[in-house]
């Protein structure tokens, strides 16, 4: 750690040992210590020091990073939650890829993560990839932006692929269901490690979903903002991103060409505010009751299928419109 650095970027910014100390929730002492080189702050608050001091965490550690930033393994008494917080303590940190190539090992041991101890050396023996297990997760963890779940969702995208295996007479491996044993791998893990569930569950499915390629249409646009959300889309696309920037590069080109023109249609439905579920349906089911439904299966059924005939284009969603397609519906129930 460069105390030098921490002291120079705090009086650039006019900020006092105290002010800084108040907002790392440490004492002045503390502060003082790291300045003059005699302590070093806990790696977990590193990134929160580095975003204080409006620099990386980079600049202000030295050489020795990986060591200055490492889960201090001597001490063998941690509990889950303290792993776990040391773990997500690097999720959006910068200069994270050589920390994850020195301390993979650590990784594959703390509790839920021995899968990571089969990827080094793991050639995936297939044209789409040029680098190992290993190799291809860490530049697809350093590929995606620094958010927790998309950084976990990285670190385990790929992790049941050993598992999935197979190889086809010319040689060339394959790993069908790669996807769904990584999500059950992951929700192994994150349980183990104590995670808490809403983060489990975001990183759980980014994960079953990352191999999911779908053409990329209005109607999938529509239909996969109203079950993903925007945010959930979205980092869905970025880990998609991560993920074919750690393929082979002759593969990536079409990637990312098919990944642009799905960010460019969830723009244009966001832009447009299209109908994405049944709560922007122009008609309630107070409607169709109006209409002569029954409360009951039918009324849902009704209501799901125009739904569906709005997200699939085939109606517009006003609501004479639907009001119409579900008179004939209805029609249809009693002829």
């Amino acid at each position: 750690m460069r105390g030098h650095r921490i002291r120079q970027r705090r009086e650039d910014l006019g900020m006092t040992q105290q002010e800084l100390a108040d907002k790392l929730l440490v004492t002045v002492q503390a502060v003082s210590q790291w300045e003059n080189g005699k302590t070093q702050p806990d790696s977990d608050r590193i990134p929160q020091l580095a975003k204080l001091l409006r620099t990386t965490a980079d600049d202000l550690l030295d050489d020795a990073a990986p060591i200055a930033v490492s889960w201090q393994l001597s001490d063998r008494m941690f509990s889950e939650e303290r792993m776990y917080s040391k773990l997500k303590a690097f999720a959006p940190a910068e200069g994270l890829e050589p920390v994850l190539w020195a301390f993979w090992d650590v990784l594959s041991i703390l509790p839920g993560l021995a899968c990571l101890g089969e990827m080094p050396g793991y050639e995936q023996g297939n044209p789409h990839h040029h680098l190992d297990l290993q190799g291809h997760t860490i530049q697809a963890v350093v590929s995606v932006p620094g958010k927790e779940a998309l950084r976990l969702a990285a670190l385990l995208h790929d992790s049941g692929k050993p598992a999935c295996r197979t190889v086809d007479q010319q040689g060339v491996a394959h790993f069908y269901g790669h996807a769904k044993e990584s999500a059950r791998l992951a929700e192994e893990a994150l349980r183990k490690l104590r995670c808490e569930n809403a983060l489990r569950r975001q990183v759980v499915e980014l994960v079953e979903l990352h191999d999911l390629w779908v053409p990329p249409t209005l109607p999938s646009a529509r239909r996969w903002l109203g079950r993903l959300g925007e945010e959930g889309l979205r980092d869905l696309l970025a880990l998609e991103r991560g993920d074919t920037l750690a393929h082979a590069p002759a593969c990536q080109p079409p990637r990312l060409a098919r990944l642009a023109q799905w960010e460019a249609l969830l723009d244009q439905v966001v832009e447009e505010g299209d109908c994405l579920s049944l709560r922007d349906l122009a008609v309630k089911g107070e409607d169709l009751l109006a209409l002569g439904f029954a409360a009951g299966p039918e009324l849902g059924a009704t209501l799901r299928h125009l739904l569906e005939e709005v997200v699939e284009g085939r109606l517009e969603n006003h609501r004479e419109v639907l009001l119409a397609a579900a008179r004939e519906r209805l029609e249809e129930y009693h002829a």
